[in-house]
């Protein structure tokens, strides 16, 4: 990566000038810096790109009109065109009619009109601009909520400091628009105020301008440089560890999250990273501020079906026990989800019958699972109940609904983001510092549990792909290969490293017994040692957290002991 500081400009690492083939790495670069470095320095497809006539538009325009000559002409031209077909004829309208142009700047869909909304909610004057536009500009408010590009404007229109333009450029960085499509929206209402200061320079929008302009400044060349979010698609044994792990150490002053799925991930990758990188799983960030309180009030452990029999208020009709599983079915879908309440889209909508079949539930019981659901969560999140537990994921859940701000790091790093649940996908892609996701959809192993692939959920800045595994050679590559892009339409073709395997079943040196849980673990190790028929069997177990090895306690600890008595 290009770090831009204040002071001068660094010229690239020649090593890693392959990442500019994609045009959208130069895109948050200042652009006058971009033109005192010869473009020879950048491959040609880039220099192509960027001397294309659609690239950053706007923001091109802009420094030309910035220096009021001959070239600038064509800009200055372009935007009175714009100013004139908009109602901006006298300076009376100006400022009105920047707001109604920017109504349709973008023709996103209405989720991202309604995330981008969310996000301007939280600008400290999002009120006032709110009632300025009811006030003066009512028909760009649908339905009691402000059109989200015109609400920006308006936010420019009104902010008093440059603080506050720079919160504005905050919470668009927070949506899930593009770092270049909030640029290019910016420079282009910087454009048009630039564009009124020349028409009449003793004016109100000369500070809009300013301001506005001093705000991406401090954003394009901000120490820690803005990327946006990236994404890395990877294989397995693509080296996606090693990448983040080198990643971390050439940037010592930088302060990473590092949220792994599980705890023995997580102790591996402590053993890995560089001190700059914290290791965290998701359950182990909401402990700190939120589970602990639980565990003090010793209300945390597991809420069986037998517990809930014995907290539900009785119902006619119903079987307790049937209920009580559908109401935790309930709420673990709750628990995983993002959602802020529960409803019937939590609730199952089939069960077994008495005859083993599956049969759809009815409606009206599946509210009153909502209900019973309700009636458990109020009684869990209670400190003073301790007959009501809670549980590792309700705590979680709990921490994502405070919507905390992660502060202390300069970028997170989100490792197997193809298995994360909707609830802390939500905690942690709303995070505003630089996001990093690697995973591989292929290996997405915990949907069972409401994980979703936040890979595809997320519109990334840059986008990689790692796919030479080292784990194996091109005879296994090649097999894998036509499995993915048969099975599952992939379009990038997997490839192996340079030792020649075999696929045709011969054994050689040591087998590995790939398991989903711990106890299928320990019984193929059993059946590997006592009843194979061979003596001299070794096994080792790979992956286990160190509280399910021989020095922990508990049931794994007793099954590992157990097994050790019958085979030694």
């Amino acid at each position: 990566m290009i770090e831009v500081k204040h002071s001068h400009w660094v010229p690239p690492d020649f090593s890693l000038l392959q990442i500019f083939t994609d045009r959208k790495l130069v895109q948050n670069y200042p652009l006058l810096r971009l033109r005192t470095v010869q473009l020879k320095v950048f491959p040609k497809s880039v220099r192509i790109r960027i001397r294309a006539r659609k690239f950053m538009k706007w923001k091109k325009a802009y420094y030309k009109l910035k220096k009021d000559n001959q070239s600038s002409e064509e800009s200055k031209t372009a935007v009175r065109r714009i100013m004139t077909e908009n109602g901006m004829k006298n300076t009376s309208e100006y400022l009105s009619g920047l707001i109604r142009y920017f109504s349709s700047f973008f023709s996103f869909p209405v989720s991202v009109r309604t995330d981008m909304s969310e996000k301007m909610q939280q600008h400290k004057k999002y009120m006032w601009a709110k009632a300025l536009m009811e006030e003066r500009l009512s028909d760009l408010i649908i339905e009691g909520v402000p059109n989200p590009w015109s609400l920006i404007i308006t936010l420019v229109v009104i902010s008093e400091t440059v603080a506050d333009v720079q919160e504005i450029v905050s919470c668009m960085s927070r949506s899930i628009c593009l770092t270049e499509e909030i640029l290019e929206m910016l420079y282009c209402c910087a454009s048009i105020l630039l564009v009124m200061k020349f028409l009449k320079r003793s004016a109100v929008w000369n500070g809009m301008h300013y301001r506005l302009f001093y705000a991406l400044y401090l954003f394009e060349n901000s120490s820690v440089a803005h990327y946006g979010d990236l994404k890395a698609v990877t294989k397995g044994g693509t080296g996606k560890t090693t990448t983040l792990v080198r990643y971390t150490q050439m940037r010592p002053s930088m302060k990473f999250l590092l949220v792994v799925y599980n705890r023995s991930v997580c102790d591996f990758a402590k053993t890995k990273f560089p001190k700059n990188v914290e290791c965290q799983t998701g359950h182990s960030l909401a402990f700190k501020s939120v589970g602990r309180k639980f565990k003090d009030a010793k209300k945390l452990r597991e809420l069986s079906v037998f517990a809930i029999t014995q907290l539900l208020p009785s119902r006619k009709g119903d079987n307790l026990f049937i209920r009580a599983k559908l109401v935790q079915d309930t709420l673990k879908v709750f628990f995983s989800s993002a959602d802020r309440t529960i409803s019937l889209d939590h609730t199952p909508t089939q069960r077994m019958n008495d005859n083993g079949l599956r049969v759809y539930i009815e409606v009206d019981k599946r509210q009153g699972y909502v209900k019973d659901a309700e009636f458990l969560w109020e009684k869990m999140k209670d400190l003073r109940n301790p007959n009501v537990p809670m549980t590792h994921d309700g705590y979680l859940k709990l921490y994502q609904l405070y919507r905390p701000r992660l502060s202390n790091y300069d970028c997170i790093l989100i490792d197997e983001a193809q298995d994360l649940t909707p609830a802390i996908s939500d905690l942690l892609l709303s995070q505003p510092q630089a996001k990093i996701l690697v995973g591989d959809p292929h290996q997405q192993i915990y949907s069972f549990r409401g994980a979703v692939n936040a890979l595809q959920q997320i519109r990334a800045s840059f986008i990689f792909y790692l796919t030479q595994s080292f784990r194996f050679g091109p005879e296994i590559a090649q097999v894998a290969a036509y499995c993915i892009e048969e099975l599952k339409h992939e379009k990038k073709t997997l490839v192996g490293n340079g030792n020649s395997g075999c696929v045709y079943g011969e054994t050689s040196g040591q087998i590995a017994v790939l398991c989903r849980c711990n106890f299928t673990v320990f019984s193929e190790a059993v059946k590997k040692c006592c009843y194979a028929g061979e003596t001299n069997i070794r096994v080792a177990f790979v992956g286990l957290a160190k509280k399910d090895l021989p020095s922990g306690k508990g049931k794994k600890c007793d099954m590992y002991k157990s097994w050790k008595q019958n085979t030694l």
